[in-house]
C-alpha cells in the first residue's frame, strides 16, 4: 500500500501519561493539562507576551480548524466549543495557581459572582460561527476587565482555546509553540533467540518510526537464520508513532485481511480501510504478543489486527485505549494546534479509543508476563 498524501504523515501521538496497569483508571488528562499549563513558566511567558487581539484571533482560528477537521461534527460546532471554553475558564477560576498568576488581589466575592455569571448568563450565548464565538469571548473579556483585577487578559482567552480543544477528546490540544522534532531512536532495541527455549525468539518494538520496518526486517532475518520457530513481539510500553508504519509492520506478519479502518471528515481517512494483501511475502512465523496499559495508539492498531485476524496470541493486560489519528502539529498565528482527525477501529469494527485491546491470557504481574508468553509460544510449535 502506497501512502503518499501529506495527511498520511499523521502520527498517532503519544499521550502525556498512561495507567500503569489495567486496574488503574484512565487519568483526568484535562485537569492534569490545565494544572501543568498554569505552572509552566514557558506557557506563562507566552500568555504574558500575547496581545488580547492576537489571542482572540487564535481562538477563532482554532475553532475554524476544529470545525473543519475533527471527526465529531456536533462536538466541534462553534456553540459547543464556546461552551467548553466557559467550562475551562470556570475550572481556572477555581484553581489557586491561576488566581495567583492572573487575578492577584481580586476579592473572592467578585470572583465567585463572575464564575456564577459564566453558568447563568454567558452560557446562554449560542455562537453560530467562529467569528460569533470570537465576539462572545471578546465581550466576556471586557466584562472580566471591568469586574476583576485581571493582570493578563490573554490568559482568559487561552482558557477558551484550551477548553475548546480538550472538550473534544483527551488528545487534541493547543501548544504555546510548535514542538521540536522527535529525536531519532532505536525502535527494535532487542531481538534475540531465548536460550534453551527451542527456537523461541523475542523482539521488542519500542515505537513506530520512519526506520522501524527496515530495522524489523533486519532483526527477523537474523533470527530466522539462527533457527527461529516462534516469535514473541513485545509491545509493552510502546507509545505508538506513525500510523503508516504500524500498518506496514502488521502487513509483514499478516498475509491478508483488514488491519484497521478509520472514520473522519478528511478525505484521506473518511471510511478508509487499511488491509494487507502481502500473501506469500509475509512472514508465517507463529506470534505471541505482549501488551500492557502503556501499549498505545499505533501499537494498539497492530495488536488489534493480529488478535482479531487470529494471527497472534496476546498476553498481558488491556492496552491504554488511544484509538485516534492526529495530524502533525499545525502552526497558528500564535502557538500550534494538534488536532484529532480520525477515529480508529479494529478489523471487526470495534473502536480502539477508550476500550483498547484485551489479551487472550491475562497476567497482571510484569515479572511473569514473559514466562507466560514463552509457555504459549512453545504450545504453538508443539514444544
Amino acid at each position: 500500500m502506497r501512502l503518499t498524501s501529506p495527511l498520511f504523515l499523521a502520527a498517532i501521538l503519544v499521550a502525556t501519561s498512561a495507567p500503569s496497569s489495567a486496574a488503574d483508571a484512565r487519568p483526568d488528562l484535562r485537569a492534569a493539562s490545565q494544572t501543568a499549563r498554569h505552572r509552566d513558566p514557558a506557557f506563562q511567558l507566552f500568555a504574558q507576551s500575547l496581545a488580547p487581539a492576537d489571542a482572540l484571533n487564535v481562538y477563532a482560528e482554532v475553532l475554524e480548524k476544529l470545525g473543519q477537521t475533527h471527526p465529531d461534527p456536533r462536538g466541534s460546532a462553534p456553540a459547543k466549543l464556546y461552551a467548553q471554553g466557559l467550562v475551562e475558564l470556570g475550572r481556572a477560576l477555581d484553581d489557586a495557581g491561576f488566581r495567583d498568576l492572573y487575578l492577584p488581589g481580586t476579592p473572592d466575592d467578585r470572583r465567585v459572582a463572575f464564575h456564577r455569571s459564566l453558568r447563568e448568563e454567558w452560557k446562554a450565548r449560542r455562537p453560530a460561527t467562529a467569528r460569533d464565538a470570537r465576539q462572545a469571548a471578546y465581550d466576556l473579556l471586557r466584562e472580566a476587565q471591568l469586574t476583576l483585577n485581571l493582570r493578563t487578559p490573554a490568559a482568559f482567552v487561552i482558557e477558551f482555546i484550551c477548553g475548546a480543544c480538550q472538550g473534544l477528546d483527551d488528545y487534541t490540544q493547543f501548544l504555546a509553540a510548535v514542538p521540536e522534532a522527535v529525536a531519532a531512536m532505536e525502535t527494535v532495541p532487542e531481538a534475540v533467540l531465548l536460550a534453551g527455549q527451542n527456537g523461541v525468539g523475542y523482539l521488542r518494538l519500542s515505537a513506530f518510526r520512519e526506520f522501524t520496518v527496515r530495522d524489523l526486517e533486519e532483526a527477523v532475518a537474523r533470527l530466522r537464520g539462527d533457527g527461529l520457530r516462534v516469535l514473541i513481539v513485545d509491545l509493552r510500553g510502546n507509545p505508538g508513532g506513525l500510523l503508516q508504519v504500524a500498518v506496514a509492520v502488521a502487513q509483514k506478519f499478516q498475509d491478508h485481511g483488514v488491519i484497521a479502518t478509520t472514520e473522519s471528515r478528511t478525505p484521506d481517512f473518511a471510511g478508509r480501510v487499511f488491509s494487507s494483501d502481502s500473501g506469500g511475502t509475509s512472514w508465517d512465523v507463529p506470534l505471541v504478543v505482549l501488551i500492557d496499559g502503556k501499549t498505545m495508539s499505533a501499537a494498539e492498531v497492530v495488536a488489534a489486527a493480529w488478535k482479531e485476524q487470529q494471527r497472534a496470541t496476546l498476553v498481558g493486560v488491556p492496552t491504554y485505549g488511544k484509538g485516534v489519528v492526529q495530524a502533525a502539529p499545525q502552526k497558528l498565528h500564535k502557538g500550534a494546534l494538534i488536532v484529532t482527525i480520525a477515529k480508529l477501529f479494529g478489523p471487526l469494527g470495534k473502536p480502539l479509543d477508550g476500550a483498547g485491546v484485551t489479551p487472550h491470557h491475562l497476567e497482571a504481574d510484569p515479572a511473569r508476563q514473559l514466562d507466560l508468553a514463552v509457555l504459549k509460544a512453545l504450545e504453538l510449535v508443539g514444544r
